[in-house]
């Protein structure tokens, strides 16, 4: 999930609910795809961490990661924090090279809340 291209996406922060808005949006855009022929466990879903989302909105987005993975199913459900920037602002780690361990606590918080 995220909003607009890469080139605006972060002028487009701007939600009520950030996890309400990315859980139906991504709902709506399985439908769409399901209507076309694909299978819903043939697309993964993501929310988009790092995507067009402020450090608390991937934080609250990571927290319901459990409610996610349930109302999607039997979708599978991608978290791909890859050392992005705002493990970098939690580190305090400028370089991406070193936040493997943040990456890593994020993927275990994931797949501990169900994530494929």
């Amino acid at each position: 999930h995220t909003r607009g291209t890469p080139e605006n996406m972060n002028s487009m922060i701007n939600y009520s609910s950030v996890v309400d808005e990315v859980r139906d949006h991504l709902i709506v855009r399985r439908r769409a795809a399901e209507d076309a022929g694909v299978p819903s466990w043939n697309i993964i879903l993501d929310p988009g961490i790092g995507f067009a989302k402020k450090l608390d909105e991937n934080l609250a987005v990571l927290r319901s990661c459990g409610d996610l993975v349930r109302s999607w199913q039997p979708s599978p459900v991608l978290i791909s924090a890859s050392r992005k920037r705002f493990l970098g602002t939690i580190l305090g780690e400028p370089d991406a090279q070193q936040r493997t361990f943040g990456n890593a606590a994020t993927t275990a918080a994931a797949v501990a809340a169900g994530v494929d």
